[in-house]
């Protein structure tokens, strides 16, 4: 070894040392090793680091490091380029069904029916169906008073009248069936409730009688009911009773029904009474005629 250092190349004229030497068998080792392991680094399970084809002089440096010195990793297969042909294929080629999930799962229903297909049929069939007409609410009860032949018009008790101040309505029957609805306004109070006393323009609530019937100048018919009534007296006296009223009010009297003298206020639901019922003038003068004295009025909140 000393004399090969010593020596000289005579091609080149650069003497060889003990370094260059031990560099080139740490070479020829590291290639050698290099052949030894290429047909592992071209199999398609296995690709082995550059790391490991370090020669055994870098062992102490490898084994220092953090790293592993070996990574086994799947290879990256590159699928071949498509042909022009195999895109159109493929682009008009159906989507694949969904493929089942590996784990078993109990199947279920939906609650929710699936809407039925509606035909060409129906839809001409629902296109002739004519719509649904507004039905008379009055016809069954004037047909029974058409088919009525007997002196059961005359009856009182054949007829009822019952008035509803919240909606402004009147609804008349008879034998208890509906015979005429009929609009109305009432008393002018700012204060709801029925009538206490004479003179708060409140009209009263509760059952009534008709007790007589006449003509008025200013209201075509004046149809009279029977207020105060026992519950209304006993009303009264009670609020006398805690002093609620002054010692000179008085009950109260000449409450009933009658026509209007400014049929615009009715037409506009304007309360504009003293505690009577107004209705139109030939409402009034309708029930004037069917009405007879007796009869039951049913005045409603």
């Amino acid at each position: 070894m000393r004399k090969i250092s010593n020596c000289r190349m005579r091609s080149a004229g650069y003497p060889i040392t003990a370094g260059m030497i031990a560099f080139g068998l740490q070479c020829f080792v590291g290639h050698a090793a290099a052949q030894s392991l290429a047909p592992a680094a071209h199999s398609p399970l296995i690709a082995v680091s550059p790391v490991a084809t370090a020669s055994p002089a870098a062992a102490p440096a490898i084994g220092a490091s953090s790293a592993p010195a070996i990574v086994i990793t799947k290879p990256i297969v590159t699928a071949p380029a498509a042909t022009p042909a195999e895109k159109v294929a493929a682009a008009m080629a159906p989507a694949p069904a969904p493929q089942a999930a590996a784990t078993a799962t109990t199947p279920t229903t939906s609650s929710i029916p699936a809407p039925a297909a509606v035909s060409d049929g129906h839809l001409q069939t629902a296109a002739l169906i004519a719509p649904v007409t507004h039905i008379d609410e009055t016809a069954a009860g004037q047909r029974l008073f058409d088919q009525t032949r007997d002196d059961s018009r005359d009856d009182p008790i054949s007829w009822s009248l019952h008035i509803y101040k919240s909606r402004h309505r009147t609804e008349l029957y008879f034998r208890g069936r509906l015979f005429r609805v009929y609009h109305a306004v009432f008393g002018r109070s700012r204060w709801g409730g029925t009538k206490l006393w004479e003179g708060d323009s409140r009209t009263p609530e509760g059952a009534y009688l008709i007790t007589e019937k006449r003509r008025s100048a200013r209201f075509r018919w004046f149809l009279k009911l029977n207020y105060p009534n026992a519950t209304d007296q006993e009303r009264f006296a009670a609020l006398r009773t805690a002093r609620e009223i002054s010692v000179g009010a008085r009950e109260g009297g000449q409450v009933g029904i009658h026509g209007t003298d400014s049929p615009y206020l009715n037409v506009s639901d304007v309360n504009w009474t003293l505690g009577c019922v107004s209705v139109a003038n030939e409402d009034i003068a309708e029930m004037a005629r069917l009405l007879p004295v007796g009869t039951l009025v049913v005045i409603n909140p």
